[in-house]
């Protein structure tokens, strides 16, 4: 699974885990239920009501140019930094 955005592409992808003898860190590189993580060279932030917030809300996107670019996308991010899509996203 991954997340795909009009005028910006692919943005976030779930990968098979690193092998493990090349993976001292444990890093996982797919989260059951997630977009995946966040590729490299983008920023992300989520908005709750048009102020940053560490909770679920709406994705924005900014990329190379340092635009940020909003979407009707209802996220949160993991403590381990997968995107998850809130169950609620289309009712909003």
């Amino acid at each position: 699974a991954g997340l795909a955005l009009p005028g910006l592409g692919v943005v976030a992808l779930n990968l098979p885990d690193p092998p493990r003898h090349t993976n001292p860190d444990k890093q996982k590189g797919s989260a059951e239920g997630s977009l995946g993580l966040l590729l490299a060279g983008l920023e992300t932030r989520v908005a709750s009501a048009g102020e940053e917030s560490t909770e679920a809300g709406f994705l924005e996107v900014a990329g190379v140019e340092g635009e940020w670019v909003a979407t009707d996308q209802r996220v949160h991010f993991d403590e381990e930094g997968f995107l998850f899509m809130e169950e609620n996203a289309s009712s909003e």
